[in-house]
């Protein structure tokens, strides 16, 4: 994620951007190992209530956990299918390292940043969705935990290692543990919406 810029280049912040020193330059900004970039820019707009802005946030999250067509790739899926598709690739031994690696890393990042917010949206709601939102926050962060282990697992970039099946028996059982508490945490997204 870019989180600044400056003369030099751009700053990171995610995985493998501990790898060196300073910013990313300019001319090396979509050199990735994954050979993609997407950028976005935020502007400043009218501020919404916080009430309405976790609302809008969780239906955001709840529809792209369904795998929409706009915002998902053919072939591709997110949410327990995406978990499904992930525990099936493993169980059979037909995944593949770098992206095991890689979607490790950075559903990790973005099931722990989920649980941050849901915090901070406990804090400043409080009310009735206190309570959920504080236990969906730490749902969350237990779904982290669980990809944070897949990850040390297969850490990116990837190494690369023969085949090892006693390692991916246990990164299945961390995926696992994930899908069972990720779809604990997807119900308790549609209780908040449903107080909100």
């Amino acid at each position: 994620m870019v989180y600044g810029y400056d003369d030099t280049g751009y700053y990171f912040s995610g995985p493998m951007c501990n790898r060196g020193k300073g910013p990313k330059p300019w001319q090396e900004l979509a050199d990735t190992d994954i050979g993609l970039l997407e950028m976005y820019n935020v502007k400043i707009g009218k501020a919404a209530d916080d009430t309405l802005t976790v609302k809008e946030a969780l239906e955001f999250a709840l529809e792209f956990a369904e795998s929409p067509k706009k915002w998902i790739h053919p072939k591709y899926k997110s949410g327990l299918a995406g978990y499904d598709n992930w525990i099936q690739a493993v169980d059979r031994g037909i995944f593949n390292t770098h992206g095991m690696a890689y979607n490790s890393a950075l559903w990790a990042e973005c099931r722990n940043l989920a649980s941050h917010f849901l915090k901070e949206a406990s804090q400043r709601l409080n009310g009735k969705a206190g309570p959920l939102l504080e236990k969906a926050s730490e749902i969350y962060s237990s779904i982290s935990e669980n990809l944070q282990k897949l990850a040390r697992l297969y850490p990116f970039p990837p190494v690369p290692k023969s085949k090892d099946r006693k390692r991916e028996q246990e990164a299945l059982g961390h995926l696992k543990k994930a899908r069972q508490v990720e779809e604990a945490g997807l119900e308790s997204l549609n209780k908040i919406i449903d107080i909100l």
